[in-house]
């Protein structure tokens, strides 16, 4: 599909097309040999880079810690020559703190220990989904409460938490929401325990079959779901159909 930018059209002839489900997936194959290379090949004796305290990945960002200043400048040669047609950018070294996605960590030198807190670039501008949206109520509940507990995971520490809350529930109010709709979505998270929202969320991948119905939403339907499950016995009475609803049967 070709596309128009800066008075020019272009097409793309290489790669998937961005927003495409699969193309995550192809991302994260890709980029595994890297991963593979810098924690189990012998990277210092072969690029001069000293092994990183920390390598972490998502999808084509990556966030690293490396003992001296050198071998973070050899191991972006090393990332820029891995692959012939990925190109990589650094953020500049910096004593002040690096951002990595939606977070920027700093380094506490008397402390000696790393803060974290939200971050957003300057081109964001927080268009949130409005509240008079056509989307069900609990996606629009949902929206000021995920920003929350984001920033709620995010901050290091109270300071940061409030300084955060505060921005950020402006942008909401900005957006249409209430006062109370945020105030609450913020009560909530602040029950939870920090330590725990940041261990990483193990979710079970059930293994059963499931065929989802799926539908454009209307708040003028009926409860769709609800009349589904009450005349699904309908569908199993005919021995095509509840192999399909149901295949373990």
């Amino acid at each position: 599909m070709p596309l128009k930018f800066n008075g020019q059209y272009f097409r793309q002839i290489k790669g998937t097309a961005m927003g495409a489900k699969n193309a995550c997936d192809y991302a994260d194959i890709s980029m595994k040999e890297l991963d593979r290379y810098i924690h189990e090949e012998d990277i210092e004796s072969k690029h001069g880079i000293k092994k990183p305290i920390m390598f972490e990945r998502f999808r084509d960002d990556i966030f690293a810690i490396f003992p001296d200043e050198e071998s973070i400048k050899n191991c972006y040669t090393l990332l820029c020559s891995f692959y012939d047609n990925i190109s990589f950018t650094m953020s500049p070294i910096s004593t002040e703190g690096i951002e990595f996605l939606d977070t920027f960590v700093s380094y506490d030198r008397e402390e000696h220990t790393l803060h974290t807190k939200p971050f957003s670039k300057q081109c964001d501008s927080h268009c949130y989904l409005t509240p008079l949206s056509c989307h069900p109520t609990h996606i629009l509940r949902n929206i000021p409460y995920n920003i929350a507990h984001r920033i709620f995971k995010i901050s290091s520490n109270q300071e940061i938490y409030l300084e955060s809350k505060n921005e950020y529930s402006k942008y909401l109010l900005d957006r249409g929401y209430s006062e109370e709709i945020i105030k609450t979505s913020f009560e909530k998270v602040e029950k939870m325990s920090r330590d725990d929202l940041i261990e990483p969320n193990r979710k079970h991948i059930s293994t059963s079959a499931c065929i989802p119905f799926v539908i454009d939403y209307n708040p003028a339907l009926p409860p769709v779901g609800k009349y589904i499950n009450k005349h699904k016995h309908v569908l199993e009475m005919d021995s095509s159909l509840v192999k399909i609803i149901n295949p373990e049967s």
